[in-house]
Parts: C-alpha cells; structure tokens; sequence
C-alpha cells in the first residue's frame, strides 16, 4: 500500500499503530503492518455487520458495543429511529 503521508505512528508495549493518509483508501488505520480500517470503504463492514440484526428485531431500543473504538458501529446503529441508548 502506497501512502502520501504518516500522520502518526506509535509503538506501545502492545503493538505498532500507525495512522496513514493513503491516495486510494483516504485515511487508514494499521496495527502491526496490517491494514484494519480506511475512511473510503469502511461503512461497507459496519452496515453489514449492523443493520441486518437490528431489522430483524421487532423494536430495538438499546445497543451494546463491545469494541467499537471508531464509532462507526455506533453510528450506524443511530440510524435507527427506535435506539435510545448506545
């Protein structure tokens, strides 16, 4: 992967992070030399992974998210009229 620039890097007691801004994925999150999250494509693993348990509920009101530490499940999860609590 190909990056225009290094907005920061770390290496913690528990693994090496790195934030990159990328010309084909916009801002990319890597942990360990693995790519683990980029601004361009997201959204397709957090609508995936949270509309289809929130349409089958009848009326789903709270949501707990383990994890998460981007907010885009959370975010996902607030396009539903019917959640109260995240």
């Amino acid at each position: 992967m190909k990056y225009c620039s290094v907005l920061y890097k770390d290496t913690t007691k528990f693994q090496d992070v790195a934030l990159l801004d990328t010309k084909h994925f916009g801002k990319v999150l890597v942990i360990d030399g693995k790519m683990q999250s980029a601004e361009n494509d997201e959204f397709i693993y957090h609508e995936s992974l949270i509309h289809p348990a929130l349409l089958l509920h009848d009326n789903p009101k709270t949501v707990f998210i383990m994890g998460g530490g981007e907010g885009s499940a959370a975010r996902e999860a607030l396009k539903h009229y019917s959640i109260e609590k995240v």
